[in-house]
Parts: C-alpha cells; sequence; structure tokens
C-alpha cells in the first residue's frame, strides 16, 4: 500500500500500477490467456508482454490521464530492465523489446527513449521478420489477437509450428475397424472410465486428508501464540537450531575452500548500485512493510520481559525475629 503523504512523482507511479491491475482484470480472461500461452519461457515471457500491451493500449483508449499513469509507470519498470543497459542484439530481452513496439503500433506513442538505444538494435530484424500492424486489427478481440501473437512466435522462430492432430474420416470407410473391433475399445473404455472414477474418488480422500492436516497445522500454530517460550525453541536438552548463513570461522577444518585466483574480481560497493532517489523511495518502501509488524515486536518483547523476570529470585521467610514484615500476615498478629 502507498503512504499517505507521497512525492508527486511516486503518485503517478502508483497510480499508473493500479490502472494497469484494474485494465488487466477488466479486458483479460486469464483462462483463454493460459490455454494459448506456449510452453516455451522465452516465446511465454514475449506472449504475455504483447498482452499487456493488448490491455493497456484498448483501456487507455479515450482517457489521457491513464495514458500518462501508465508512462509513469513504464518508465518505473524501464530502469531495471536490461534493455537499458543492451550492447548487442544478443543482451536485448524480446519480451521488453517486443511489447514496446507492440505498444507503438497499438496506441501510436513512441516508445521511453531510456528504452530507445536498445530498442534500435532489434528494430530492423523484427520488423523484417513479422508484421506488426496487424495486431492493432484484433485490439478488441483477445482471442483474435492470440492467434496473430501466435503466428508473430513463429515467425521469429521463438515455437515451432502448431501441429494440427489427424481427422479420422467419417461416412463408413473401409480403414474402420469390424464390429468385434469397436467393441473390444468399447470395453477398454469402460474399463478405463471405472479406473479413472477410482483415482478421482482416491483423489477425494486424498485432498481431505490434506485438509485435515492442514486445519491441525493451523490449529497448533493458533495455540503457539499463547505459550511463553519462542517459537522454535526445544528447551535445555532439544537441538538448536541451526543458521544456515553462519560465518565461515564457525565452520569445521573440512570446509577448506580457497578461490583459484582474484584477478577478475570486482567489488562494487552498494551505494553505487542505485541512486539516491531509489534508496529514499526503497527506504520508503521499507519502512511500509514494516508497519503491520509492530505489534508482533510487543509481542515479542513482552515475552523476553517475562523471560527476564522469570530469572529473579524472590522468596519469604517466615516465623523470623528480624526482616520485613508481610502486611497480609500482620492483622494475625
Amino acid at each position: 500500500m502507498p503512504a499517505r503523504a507521497l512525492p508527486l512523482e511516486q503518485v503517478a507511479e502508483a497510480r499508473g500500477f493500479a490502472d494497469g491491475f484494474a485494465l488487466r482484470l477488466k479486458h483479460h480472461d486469464i483462462a483463454l490467456h493460459n490455454r494459448a500461452a506456449p510452453v516455451e519461457a522465452v516465446a511465454r515471457a514475449v506472449f504475455d508482454s504483447v498482452e499487456t500491451a493488448r490491455v493497456e493500449a484498448l483501456g487507455s483508449r479515450g482517457y489521457a490521464g491513464i495514458t500518462e499513469n501508465l508512462e509513469s509507470a513504464l518508465d518505473v519498470r524501464l530502469r531495471a530492465d536490461p534493455i537499458t543497459r543492451a550492447r548487442n542484439r544478443d543482451e536485448v530481452p524480446l519480451s521488453t523489446a517486443l511489447g514496446l513496439m507492440v505498444r507503438e503500433r497499438l496506441t501510436g506513442l513512441e516508445s521511453p527513449a531510456i528504452a530507445a538505444p536498445g530498442l534500435a538494435l532489434v528494430r530492423e530484424w523484427i520488423e523484417s521478420k513479422t508484421d506488426l500492424d496487424a495486431l492493432a486489427y484484433a485490439l478488441d478481440d483477445q482471442k483474435a489477437f492470440q492467434g496473430l501473437a501466435r503466428k508473430m512466435l513463429q515467425e521469429l522462430e521463438l515455437v515451432e509450428g502448431d501441429q494440427v492432430p489427424e481427422e479420422s474420416d467419417e461416412g463408413g470407410s473401409e480403414d474402420e475397424g469390424t464390429d468385434e473391433q469397436q467393441q473390444d475399445e468399447g470395453d477398454e473404455g469402460d474399463d478405463q472410465g471405472e479406473d479413472g472414477q477410482g483415482e478421482v474418488e482416491a483423489r477425494g480422500e486424498q485432498s481431505e486428508q490434506q485438509n485435515e492436516e492442514s486445519d491441525g497445522q493451523e490449529q497448533s500454530d493458533e495455540s503457539m501464540d499463547d505459550i511463553d517460550g519462542e517459537p522454535g525453541d526445544d528447551g535445555e536438552e532439544g537441538m538448536q537450531p541451526v543458521r544456515p548463513n553462519r560465518p565461515f570461522a564457525d565452520m569445521g577444518g573440512a570446509f577448506d575452500y580457497k578461490p583459484w585466483t582474484t584477478q577478475f574480481d570486482e567489488v562494487i560497493a552498494a551505494t553505487e548500485l542505485c541512486d539516491a532517489d531509489e534508496l529514499a523511495r526503497l527506504r520508503g518502501y521499507l519502512d511500509q512493510q514494516l508497519v503491520h509488524l509492530q505489534s508482533t515486536v510487543s509481542k515479542l518483547a513482552n515475552r523476553l520481559q517475562r523471560r527476564l523476570m522469570a530469572q529473579q529470585s524472590r522468596s519469604w521467610d517466615f516465623d523470623q525475629e528480624g526482616g520485613v514484615s508481610s502486611t497480609r500476615r500482620g492483622w494475625r498478629a
């Protein structure tokens, strides 16, 4: 959630991301998209990026405010995209490049200047392989747009051609099996149906068991909140948790790793990885994420206080001639 007091630049960014989410809910069918999406990683990234360009172009049509907000969000995404640091065509991510080029065709807007050098490395190659102007004719139809996107992926050699399944001839040809063969196939289908039903019932029982186990685990997790002990504490004789990122000094003598050479090592300070504006934005985002942890910190502080108070030894010695008198027992005298 964004903070209540934000600079104007961050307000535009937040509005851009919010508009992008809203447009995707309105103009995008997730089930239809997943059915047509390719399985290859690069092709799937390009397919998703092109669909995002379609949704944003469709939703921002006629709305200047949404267009400006989406441009602000796009600038934020491109700051960390490899296309801004690409020096040759192999370093340019095709998903970003094709998404920007499709955005240009669908909206008529130019791509941000920060991505222009990287986009110029692949623009001529992409335009020589496929026709991006055809996508604008299917802007309002997601299914037709997906067909054109799949064709574009084939032309760019990111996916192989679709294989059309062979359909059997209808009308009683000579290649059809005899009545006995058809009856045998029907019997096999019945057996498979019974086996499939058994598998469905077995999966249903397994899912019920998993739900019961998850409910029991949730109840045990809720009961842990009422225990004064810290989570993960197995007692004095129990096994103590081992920190995976412990320092090298704590490791045994068998761990004798040494680098082969340090000639090509590069040391970059953390302050050089991003500018001051980025640090301020990340710091604000971190503070927002820690707001809901204040109650947890208070609970842990109370547990620590009870642990420390339990270490104090306090007792009363009765029937003594001197000492501190008890106000609760004074009335008996």
